[in-house]
């Protein structure tokens, strides 16, 4: 019973989520600066954006088909003497030798020089949980156990969200 609630919940996310993502989207439509898209790789649309509204600024997105073979997903594993060792998107990107990479994280301490850092939300690679949902001491951008996307092996993408009765 407490699983088909679980799920209800879940299905319910997903559904709010994407209307969210879709009355964001119809909004923003009728105030585009200019909208350039490219598909670089096999299952990847890059989006760049600009808007100069309220003020010029520049959004790139990478659209990610994950239907599409060969597509494979990758965080930064855990790592270092806090939760994982900080390094730039572009190194990221060299050092896995992948096509496309993107920053899906905020981190603390921010700013500071130390490579080890502590990833804000919850985060899990490979099936090892190594940061938890928690009220971030850095309220500013994300909220207090906020849901996260989990992407399974099969890359089959879900939404999972803070339980208080479970690990």
């Amino acid at each position: 019973m407490y699983l088909r609630e679980c799920e209800l919940r879940i299905r319910r996310t997903c559904l709010a989520f994407v209307q969210i993502l879709l009355a964001v989207w119809c909004c923003s439509s009728r105030l585009r600066g200019g909208q350039l898209v490219d598909h670089p790789f096999p299952g990847i649309t890059s989006i760049t954006r600009t808007e100069n509204t309220p003020r010029n600024v520049t959004i790139h997105v990478l659209e990610v088909d994950l239907t599409t073979p060969g597509i494979r997903l990758k965080l930064t594993p855990p790592g270092g003497t806090l939760e994982t060792i900080r390094q730039t998107t572009l190194d990221f990107l060299k050092q896995e030798h992948a096509q496309a990479a993107i920053n899906g994280h905020f981190f603390l301490p921010f700013p500071s020089k130390n490579p080890d850092a502590m990833l804000v939300g919850f985060a899990a690679s490979n099936g090892t949980v190594y940061s938890a949902f928690e009220a971030p001491a850095q309220s500013y951008a994300i909220a207090a156990n906020a849901p996260a996307i989990n992407i399974d092996p099969s890359n089959h993408a879900s939404i999972v969200q803070h339980h208080p009765c479970q690990a």
